[in-house]
């Protein structure tokens, strides 16, 4: 609603200026002499609403118009609207040189009225608790499965070397992921902040940087999805032995096909949950079976037989990408950067996320190594149903819910490989099971995820744009031991990925 009329003074007489019609310029628009240039209110309606967002206080958001559409109508182009309105009514440019100046200000005051960005209260940031139980919630994945068998395959010195060695490197990267994305060459117009991976690799690369880090997310989700199809199939064969390992991969993309196809994850959003219930629930009956069976295998008053160095060298390598994938969450750190009440505590919430983190996965692959020992899986959860003595229906509730927990977010993850191929969702989860059927071994592919890709995404990649971005602030001795860093990186990454393409580990 336009503001009333406000008499002012009129000016002293000046002679009058040509009236330009729209029938004699077909581009006309009416603009004030002393008006800002339309040309920069875009960006600075950007900056607005992107500088209140980082802000403390406030947020602004777009309006929602009458017909239900949000944020759908540009202000810029609601301007210009009314302008070229006004200019061409003849009511609205009145008959005395005040006219002018009162139009102005009512337009001035009918645009602030109009305006779609409002002030609303911005919602409440994560608080250091928060962000340190996403972070761990991020790290304690499905991963955490395989860690008794790597554990067989390293011995307990190295094992247990390489998970605390992995955690501290993968957390110090982290922190400088973070560091980049407050440099100046990552602020865009208006101090709009980095949000993401893609931003900082862009800031220190250019667009090849953000088009590099969206191929590797691609893959990774893609081989991601594979793992979790293998271990859906893996946890439905434990519960039915008798079933053909084909036809369930086949029955499992079937079941997970169609929760590709809705344009919504909304709903799937809900299910996280079942994550955190699954991975407490496993560690607990893991170690209740443990210290209620009294005899071997599948007791920890009588552990197995184990060992303290590597049994085998030739597969060693695979116990690298199977370590090291349980801490990549790299890609989603950003994030819990930005939702941080204060930016400054995410040093402590890498802290604390990585110290629980390992200490889960020590128990977990102390526990079920000394379980089993020399006969443990490449799942722990295979090794449940194969004991006796442990309650039937008590396994079977665990294996369930593993198989319950990867189908819940097979389309959450793959869901940035369909936005790069649009129109071919089913093909995609056909790809899939293809891949499942040919490499059926979960811990395979969980190493080649952790050799060819959690290295380059945590740490090699966030140590190169810090180095890029900072090259002038580190100091000699650092310089020299970022490049141990990657070089080090890239040498166990490419020896794991190899290892385990060479010399697969069978189902």
């Amino acid at each position: 609603m336009n503001s009333p009329a406000i008499a002012i003074p009129s000016p002293p007489p000046r002679s009058p200026a040509p009236v330009v019609t729209p029938e004699d310029d077909d581009g006309f628009q009416y603009r004030p002499a002393q008006r800002p240039s339309r040309s920069r209110r875009p960006s600075e309606l950007w900056s607005r609403s992107w500088s209140a967002i980082f802000s403390k206080n406030i947020s602004y958001y777009n309006n929602i118009d009458d017909d239900g559409n949000d944020g759908e109508t540009d202000t810029h182009d609601h301007v210009d609207a009314v302008d070229h309105a006004n200019a061409s009514n003849p009511m609205c440019r009145g008959q005395s040189g005040t006219s002018l100046e009162s139009d102005h200000t009512n337009r001035q005051d009918s645009t602030n009225e109009q305006t779609p960005l409002i002030c609303r209260k911005q919602p409440r940031r994560s608080s250091l608790i928060h962000g340190a139980f996403n972070g761990l919630n991020l790290l304690a994945g499905m991963s955490i499965l395989t860690l008794p068998y790597t554990f067989k395959l390293t011995g307990w010195v190295l094992g247990i070397t390489l998970l605390i060695v992995f955690a501290l490197t993968a957390s110090h990267t982290a922190k400088l992921l973070t560091k980049c994305m407050d440099h100046p060459d990552c602020t865009g117009p208006g101090g709009l902040k980095a949000i993401s991976y893609g931003d900082v690799g862009e800031a220190a690369y250019g667009l090849n940087g953000r088009r590099f880090i969206s191929v590797i997310f691609s893959v990774q989700m893609l081989a991601a999805c594979v793992a979790y199809t293998i271990l859906i199939g893996d946890s439905i064969q434990a519960l039915f032995p008798h079933f053909n390992p084909f036809h369930i991969k086949v029955f499992t993309w079937a079941i997970l096909t169609p929760t590709t196809w809705p344009k919504s994850m909304r709903l799937l959003s809900y299910t996280s949950l079942v994550g955190i219930i699954t991975l407490v629930n496993m560690v607990v009956i893991i170690l209740y079976n443990g210290f209620t069976t009294s005899t071997s295998p599948g007791s920890i008053w009588k552990p197995a037989p184990t060992h303290v160095l590597p049994p085998k060298i030739d597969i060693l390598p695979i116990a690298i990408g199977l370590t090291m994938v349980g801490l990549d969450g790299h890609s989603v750190f950003p994030s819990i950067y930005r939702d941080l009440q204060g930016p400054r505590r995410f040093k402590w919430v890498v802290a604390i996320a990585y110290t629980l983190a390992v200490l889960l996965y020590l128990i977990v692959a102390a526990a079920g190594y000394c379980m089993f020992g020399d006969e443990t899986l490449q799942e722990i959860t295979q090794n449940l149903p194969t004991v006796p003595t442990f309650n039937t229906k008590l396994t079977q509730y665990t294996i369930l819910l593993v198989a319950i927990n990867p189908a819940t977010k097979f389309a959450l993850l793959i869901e940035p490989v369909n936005v790069n191929i649009e129109q071919h969702l089913t093909v995609v989860s056909f790809v899939v099971m293809v891949i499942a059927i040919l490499y059926p071994a979960f811990t395979s592919v969980m190493a080649l995820l952790g050799s060819a890709f959690s290295f380059i995404i945590a740490i090699i990649f966030p140590t190169l744009c810090y180095l890029r971005l900072y090259a002038s602030d580190v100091s000699g001795p650092k310089l020299c031991g970022y490049w141990c860093i990657i070089v080090m990186a890239g040498i166990l990454g490419l020896l794991g990925t190899l290892c385990t393409l060479i010399s697969p580990i069978k189902s």
